[in-house]
């Protein structure tokens, strides 16, 4: 990393006060976050190919019948 601290988002959906510090993460939170969504989407990724390659209700027609030929 380059050394700079990133700010961690509001998540709770109100609004921050501006006499409220923001949380800062450390390089290593950042980093763990950061594997954490790539992992994530790596295994949204997969999952849509997996759902993709599955035969449609034709192509499981169209086995059975050729099966018991």
């Amino acid at each position: 990393m380059d050394g700079l601290s990133c700010q961690v988002p509001n998540l709770s959906g109100g609004s921050v006060s501006p006499s409220v510090p923001m949380l800062l993460a450390t390089d290593e939170e950042c980093d763990r976050l950061r594997m954490a969504m790539v992992v994530s989407q790596d295994a949204a990724v997969v999952h849509s190919l997996l759902e993709f390659c599955l035969p449609t209700e034709e192509e499981k027609v169209r086995f059975l019948t050729t099966q018991f030929r």
